[in-house]
């Protein structure tokens, strides 16, 4: 079982940088011990902290062009507290009220999100609008949860959800 109190060190290459920025991070990521997820998507996001956990070695993600439809991280980074891989900045945990509706929302997909005909759905659509109102969309939510270690089969039903229910 995850302990999202103990993640694997995580470090991150967000938008934009330069192509000689993402050959010196590539280069260093072959050169060390890193679980490394290049272009993430956040499929292979949850599937990089999967095996970071498990060999309890770093995890490297960058991001690839939101313009080619990679989604941002930041949300995954805030739940793991990353460090920039070029700055060393250490991303800061989400404010009090948005993780407080990160945690209802939490609560409301304890069965994985398996069934938005019941009140779960009301519930996630209601805190999903008001986590998107305050400027965290349904992939940053999703990255947030995949940090803390969700599975991958249930955020992809909440980020489908999300994405289909929410406004930006």
């Amino acid at each position: 079982m995850f302990d999202p109190s103990d993640p694997p060190e995580c470090l991150w290459l967000p938008r934009p940088y330069s192509e000689d920025e993402q050959a010196e991070v590539s280069r260093a990521a072959e050169a060390s011990s890193v679980e490394f997820v290049p272009w993430a998507s956040l499929r292979r996001l949850a599937d990089g902290m999967a095996g970071a956990r498990k060999s309890r070695i770093r995890l490297l993600a960058t991001e690839g062009d939101p313009a080619d439809g990679h989604p941002r991280l930041a949300g995954w980074a805030a739940a793991v507290g990353a460090n920039h891989i070029l700055t060393g900045a250490i991303v800061s945990a989400p404010p009090s009220d948005i993780k407080d509706l990160l945690d209802a929302l939490r609560m409301y997909g304890n069965n994985g999100w398996a069934d938005f005909k019941t009140n779960v759905g009301t519930m996630t659509r209601t805190y999903g609008q008001q986590l998107a109102e305050a400027g965290c969309g349904p992939d940053w939510v999703v990255g947030y949860f995949i940090g803390q270690g969700l599975r991958w089969d249930a955020a992809a039903r909440l980020r489908d959800f999300l994405g289909k229910n929410v406004t930006r």
